[in-house]
């Protein structure tokens, strides 16, 4: 597991993480799906359609509405490929 940031983001902030889909290669590739989730410090979680911004980048926002540790994993499909999960804590 690794760390977003050793300093806390702010409760009520947007974040936005990006996703880059690369083949064996390391070519950005188009995935058949993509998906981002974060998991809230209650452990309810979300995960917004992402916005394919070109090829092979995404990105997804969400708003940091609970103080405490939140965490974001991403999962695609067609070119296999998952990130994360990644821990940062809001405050």
């Amino acid at each position: 597991m690794s760390t977003a940031s050793p300093n806390a983001y702010i409760n009520g902030q947007i974040m936005s993480v990006i996703a880059q889909i690369k083949d064996r290669n390391g070519q950005l590739v188009d995935a058949t799906t993509v998906t981002i989730t974060w998991t809230r410090p209650d452990l309810t979680t979300t995960a917004p359609t992402p916005t394919h911004d070109s090829t092979g980048i995404y990105h997804a926002d969400v708003t940091l509405n609970q103080v405490g540790a939140w965490s974001y994993a991403s999962v695609s499909t067609g070119n296999v490929s998952v990130g994360g999960p990644v821990t940062f804590t809001v405050a």
